[in-house]
């Protein structure tokens, strides 16, 4: 399930953002991201990657929590 949590930007102010997913997507992954529910970050997982990406400004950022 996908929980659709709007953040606002920290950069831009917008709330025209989505929580971002890393991983090899499913049908629903690549669905919710043609959306705009979500983000895909990658199949590539690091230290220290974006949780939130804004779809207004293309910032990227992580939770402070």
């Amino acid at each position: 399930m996908i929980v659709n949590e709007k953040i606002t930007c920290p950069k831009c102010k917008g709330e025209n953002t989505a929580g971002i997913i890393y991983g090899y997507p499913d049908d629903d992954l690549l669905d919710a991201d043609a959306d705009g529910d979500i983000v895909l970050g990658g199949c590539c997982i690091g230290g220290g990657d974006p949780d939130y990406a804004c779809k207004d400004c293309d910032f990227k950022w992580r939770s402070p929590w």
